[in-house]
């Protein structure tokens, strides 16, 4: 049987418990079945700082040294939602690591324009400012898909909060390596994580 490790990086004024996170954390409780040999999923879920995105980046990479999921020693891949799936992005091409975006906010800082000001975690209790200087260091984050990375990406038509139009045509590249699955209706939460499984199994087992 093989180990893989998982980094689940949830979304904004979230935290590592959040539904996304507990319902692949079901599903990684038994080991994936796939054409080469037994896969077993090592879920880490990290709660990680959102008083800036220096903070939070700088927290995530800690992580993955601690962790030593930077060294590679058993295969690793990351999913995100949400603003979390801006994170992974950025790490998954860092590192060059697979990633999973879910309804992935792609464009963080004109977002969250329409989210400033101050914010507490309702999990957490952090309390931080979304201002100018919050949005500009967002701006250092952003990566554009790789075609040596490994990307499925997951949305929602009927997103209220993000235009999947952004995240879509970012994924039109061509790549074989990038794959994007669009449903219908559905919203932010993401709805269609049920009907997702079997695809996600088979990106897994492809890794």
């Amino acid at each position: 049987m093989q180990t893989m490790q998982c980094v689940y990086l949830h979304g904004f004024l979230s935290n590592a418990q959040s539904q996304k996170s507990r319902w692949f954390e079901r599903r990684f409780s038994h080991p994936l079945v796939c054409e080469a040999g037994t896969r077993q999923i090592e879920l880490l879920t990290p709660s990680y700082p959102q008083t800036t995105p220096d903070s939070s980046v700088a927290y995530l990479q800690n992580f993955m040294h601690r962790n030593g999921l930077d060294k590679q020693e058993n295969p690793v891949f990351l999913i995100g939602s949400s603003l979390g799936g801006f994170y992974a992005q950025y790490l998954g091409l860092r590192y060059r690591l697979p990633y999973l975006l879910i309804n992935p906010a792609l464009d963080p800082v004109a977002l969250l324009e329409d989210y400033l000001g101050q914010h507490r975690n309702p999990y957490t209790q952090e309390e931080f400012t979304v201002d100018a200087a919050y949005r500009q260091q967002l701006s250092a984050y952003y990566t554009r898909p790789q075609a040596d990375t490994k990307g499925l990406l997951l949305l929602d038509k009927g997103d209220e909060i993000i235009n999947y139009e952004q995240a879509f045509e970012l994924y039109q590249t061509g790549h074989a390596n990038q794959q994007t699955v669009l449903f219908e209706g559905g919203d932010h939460t993401f709805v269609h994580l049920e009907e997702s499984w079997q695809t996600i199994q088979e990106w897994i087992c492809r890794l």
